[in-house]
């Protein structure tokens, strides 16, 4: 690529990109002062430039809301331009990369990462110095086929259960809540008040309460107590 008449060689080629299915990277950018020894004839036109990061290394730093990532590495500058004598020159620099990246404690562990370079722009400044900005992109990888999954939803600690709001309000007004439970084997019957006159089911495919309706005969009556209004009770005559 060629900017501002400069040939900027060290790019990731676009292929690269869309290779890589990461849900989450983070682009940044970073400028570097890159010198040249004043023993040597000013730069009069620099004329290429080459850019690579090697050696990069991370640490996740596990804070109680968030995790952060540091990243190390060396950025290795080759430049090659033409003096005021007109003579072609090349230079290679070297300068420590350092960079981190916060990162919400939702995100799932990841197998590895990528620094791809998106972006350059180099300028003479005063014939012994090129500033140097580059824009660059960290993806993290993961090898398994949901990668990595990013909420700010926190995980419920219980199992939700999910009711079917289109059934009539009436289906269950004579159910009493307060003797209800939820029992969590699959396909059992829910303890109901023995004043309710159904049952309810929860199976394995269907989370949603289902009346069923009981036939006459499969009902039983408790048969009605009478109620004494005197209840006397007869001493025996020693403790008299």
């Amino acid at each position: 690529m060629i900017k501002n008449g400069i040939e900027i060689i060290g790019l990731s080629p676009q292929e690269e990109f869309t290779s890589i299915s990461s849900p989450y990277s983070v682009p940044f950018s970073q400028g570097d002062y890159i010198f040249v020894s004043r023993r040597k004839h000013h730069i009069k036109e620099l004329l290429k430039v080459s850019f690579d990061i090697v050696n990069l290394t991370y640490n996740e730093i596990v804070l109680k809301d968030k995790k952060i990532l540091t990243f190390e590495g060396i950025k290795n500058y080759t430049l090659e331009y033409r003096d005021t004598h007109k003579k072609r020159i090349t230079v290679t620099r070297t300068i420590p990369f350092n960079h981190f990246i916060e990162l919400p404690p939702t995100v799932y562990d990841f197998d590895s990462f990528k620094i791809l370079k998106m972006d350059g722009a180099f300028k003479n400044i005063n014939g012994n110095m090129i500033y140097g900005n580059i824009l660059l992109l960290i993806a993290l990888i993961s090898k398994k086929e949901s990668l990595i999954m990013v909420s700010n939803e926190p995980k419920p600690d219980y199992d939700i259960l999910s009711i079917d709001d289109t059934v009539n309000n009436n289906t269950y007004d004579n159910i009493d809540v307060k003797n209800l439970y939820l029992l969590k084997e699959n396909n059992v019957d829910l303890v109901l008040d023995e004043k309710s006159d159904i049952n309810i089911l929860i199976t394995e495919n269907d989370n949603r309460l289902q009346p069923i309706e009981n036939k006459e005969e499969d009902i039983e009556f408790i048969p009605e107590q009478p109620i004494v209004e005197n209840n006397i009770v007869e001493l025996d005559e020693e403790f008299m």
